[in-house]
């Protein structure tokens, strides 16, 4: 590695994992003081929804897909371009994932693969990328009626031709763990305004087995020392050189386990906590990828797009280079610069392919070889996110 080395005590980190110790004992309380705020946000976000709390996102989507009657032997459109977190859900529901391209500016299912490929889809997942909304009224308007799942976990408060994510398909899934938007710990929410979905997913959620309360307090320990080692001067020195070595053993980030539970109270409790400010994260998310963007124009660097009909929320400033070694020495750069970043589902091909993608998809395998991100969050400070701001103007004046 060039210059600066794998421990930097001031390196910004990639994600914004953040759970402090007054969350730690919020979920550990007994007070329900924090049913009527919760309810109140999601009334104010999700006006007429109904949710349904599972202990993750990718439980969330299993949730929908059953609620909807997308099972055994049912097609289900994906995104190649994504988490697997969203394959196995639907390979779990039973149903047969069918591969789709996604747009390049957008990052999102391209409208035209998922026509192409829609004579026999039961249903289709649209993940809402880096809080860029997916292009919907196509989905609506495919000859043959599919049923419409969102995937919201990178999007909330992004908007579709003024319209919420979450209130525009079926049903929809959120994830509200730790690097989320919103992140309460082990968590999922599935939305729908069906009261029949609804029904049917309280039916299902109810046979999924509680967390035991030895789990539970496991999972706030474990929470509340990822957003200690989440930041500096602990993410460079420990954090980042512990997980690039124990991740893909331990699963340190819990970004692989499909075990399908109930959610803790104590979950629900630091949740009703993070709506508050939103609206202000958000803006101050927009500002600050917008002057991340400005330092790339005439760069080969792309920034992130904002179709004209999208409201975008940056959970990731999300560039595209023009080609991987492009990306490999951008990276580099950005860590000279003390600036972590994520090639974000630059496996997402090979992995899909496990799952029977026949690499039909263009676009998504290109970009899984150019997209890289760097953090523009509103709780980053005016400090660090001046460091990201340095570093994305300095690799894009050499890259």
């Amino acid at each position: 590695m060039r210059g600066m080395s794998l421990r930097n005590s001031k390196l910004i980190p990639r994600l914004d994992v953040r759970y402090e110790l007054e969350d730690f004992h919020r979920a550990l309380g007994d007070s329900d003081e924090w049913q009527r705020p919760l309810r109140a946000a999601l009334e104010k976000f999700w006006p007429g929804m109904e949710p349904v709390f599972v202990n993750s996102g990718r439980v969330a989507i299993l949730l929908a897909l059953r609620s909807l009657g997308l099972g055994q032997g049912s097609r289900v459109g994906v995104p190649v371009y994504t988490c697997e977190a969203v394959y196995s859900a639907v390979v779990r529901s039973g149903a047969i994932p069918v591969f789709l391209d996604v747009n390049v500016d957008t990052l999102t299912l391209d409208p035209v693969d998922l026509e192409r490929k829609s004579g026999d889809l039961d249903g289709v997942v649209a993940v809402h990328t880096f809080g860029h909304p997916a292009d919907m009224d196509p989905m609506h308007c495919l000859p043959r009626r599919v049923k419409v799942i969102e995937d919201c976990a990178h999007a909330v408060g992004s908007r579709y031709r003024g319209r919420t994510a979450g209130t525009l398909g079926d049903a929809a899934a959120f994830s509200f763990r730790l690097g989320k938007p919103i992140s309460a710990g082990n968590l999922g929410m599935m939305l729908s305004s069906d009261r029949e979905v609804i029904r049917r997913a309280r039916d299902v959620a109810a046979r999924f087995p509680p967390r035991s309360i030895t789990g539970h307090v496991r999972d706030c320990l474990v929470s509340m020392f990822r957003g200690f080692i989440y930041r500096p001067p602990w993410f460079g020195t420990l954090g980042l050189p512990v997980g690039s070595i124990f991740d893909d053993a331990f699963d340190l980030m819990d970004k692989h386990s499909f075990r399908p539970m109930r959610p803790s109270v104590g979950s629900l409790a630091v949740l009703a906590d993070r709506f508050l400010g939103l609206p202000r994260r958000v803006r101050v998310a927009r500002e600050r990828a917008a002057v991340l963007a400005s330092y790339l124009r005439g760069t080969s660097i792309s920034p992130p797009s904002e179709a004209p009909w999208a409201f975008h929320t940056y959970f990731q400033f999300a560039m595209r280079f023009r080609d991987r070694g492009a990306r490999e020495r951008g990276a580099a750069g950005l860590r000279d610069h003390g600036v972590d970043s994520i090639r974000f589902y630059q496996d997402s091909p090979a992995i899909a392919a496990r799952y029977g993608y026949r690499r039909d998809c263009a676009t998504a395998e290109s970009l899984a070889k150019t997209i890289l991100t760097v953090p523009c969050h509103a709780n980053l400070s005016n400090h660090e996110f001046g460091f990201v701001a340095d570093a994305v103007r300095a690799v894009g004046e050499v890259i």
